[in-house]
């Protein structure tokens, strides 16, 4: 599921959320400037505290409009950072970059050189991770590079939240942006929640709930859990040849579908293929300590009847008897129509950046003009 969690707009001169989701900014030594805010002095910034929907991003996407000043083109200039996660910058040599604190410990991703990042015009940068391996960064819906060697997903958001246009530690560390933001979209991929409305056996849902409680399972450590499980799946990603690797995800996406639909017998078809595809790609030494870690991994859940005569709760398919009565929920924020001053949790205004394939939108074409309508008015 894609969710846009961050949505600011500095046309108002405030760094107020419009994405639904209250990730709200405090502004710090910035200043109104022509339908953006002004990044001028040394701790100029703009920090998000940590919530719940920028905790745990796996998979995500960043998108940052901005205008650089020419003399900055000495340092690097942060355009968005997540603490100990993630970060977009651009740097010396019209460098633009976007690294994650990988599952190594290491800072790594995407970077394109000799780009014109500091012409005094306005540009807009994207990055994202697909929370396995790759990583990629764009100019103006354009993708420079992808890198397909970081393993994911990248970090839990620090504690000292998420920071645009300086890095999120407290001294200014010649990171800050000397220019103009004027919009910055952050979104997250994430697998839909166990709890959604399509799962009407209540009861099996709470015997789950309750059973991992009792195991000392919180929001938090379930998103652990999945990290771990992320992590796993990357490593194996990272080590498959060039052919496995291309033919991973769409097997994945199989996968899923069959476990949401209950298709038990096809899912058990697609799991020995994908341990063959494990097995052809990257050797069965490979598949053996996966398939071992994920037991040592979810052996404790199993072992528990309860969750087992439950699970069913958590693998349906949405209901579709009264689909047309219900408002629309879900869709691709990045296509779905929606009232800008009152846009749903999840789903950007009219002002969005290109689609996920980096090609600028096309302007609506009008019709020509009517002989008998009044002059200055266009068709519908």
């Amino acid at each position: 599921m894609k969710r846009l969690v961050l949505h600011h707009r500095y046309s108002t001169g405030l760094p107020w959320d419009v994405s639904g989701f209250g990730n709200h900014g405090i502004a710090r030594l910035v200043q109104p400037n022509s339908g953006a805010l002004r990044f001028k002095h040394a701790g100029s910034r703009i920090d998000v505290p940590p919530s719940g929907t920028l905790y745990e991003l796996g998979a995500f996407r960043a998108s940052v409009t901005f205008r650089l000043d020419p003399h900055a083109q000495t340092r690097r200039n942060n355009l968005i950072e997540g603490h100990l996660t993630f970060a977009l910058f651009a740097a010396p040599g019209g460098k633009l970059q976007t690294t994650i604190l990988d599952q190594n410990g290491d800072w790594r991703g995407a970077s394109a050189s000799g780009l014109p990042l500091f012409d005094g015009q306005w540009h807009r940068a994207d990055c994202g991770h697909d929370g396995v391996s790759t990583s990629w960064v764009a100019l103006d819906g354009k993708v420079v590079h992808v890198r397909q060697d970081v393993p994911g997903p990248g970090r839990p958001l620090g504690p000292n939240g998420v920071s645009i246009g300086h890095w999120p530690e407290p001294s200014d560390g010649g990171y800050t942006l000397d220019g103009d933001v004027s919009h910055v979209w952050l979104w997250h991929h994430r697998p839909d929640p166990p709890d959604r409305d399509c799962c009407t056996n209540f009861q099996k849902v709470a015997t789950v709930e309750r059973a991992l409680r009792e195991r000392g399972f919180d929001r938090r450590k379930l998103a652990d859990f999945r990290q771990a499980i992320q992590k796993i799946t990357a490593k194996v990603h990272g080590q498959l040849s060039p052919s496995a690797a291309a033919a991973a995800p769409a097997l994945g996406a199989q996968l899923h579908s069959a476990l949401a639909g209950r298709r038990w017998t096809e899912l058990g078809h697609l799991a020995a293929k994908a341990r063959q595809l494990v097995k052809d790609g990257a050797g069965s030494a490979v598949q053996q300590d996966a398939a071992h870690a994920l037991r040592e991994l979810v052996a404790p859940l199993l072992s528990d009847r309860r969750i087992l005569n439950s699970l069913d709760a958590t693998l349906c398919q949405p209901e579709t008897a009264d689909e047309e009565e219900r408002p629309p929920r879900g869709g691709d924020p990045l296509t779905e129509s929606v009232d800008e001053d009152n846009p749903q949790p999840g789903y950007p205004p009219a002002d969005r950046p290109p689609d996920d394939e980096g090609k600028p939108r096309q302007p609506r074409k009008r019709g020509p003009r009517k002989r008998d309508e009044p002059k200055g008015k266009e068709q519908s």
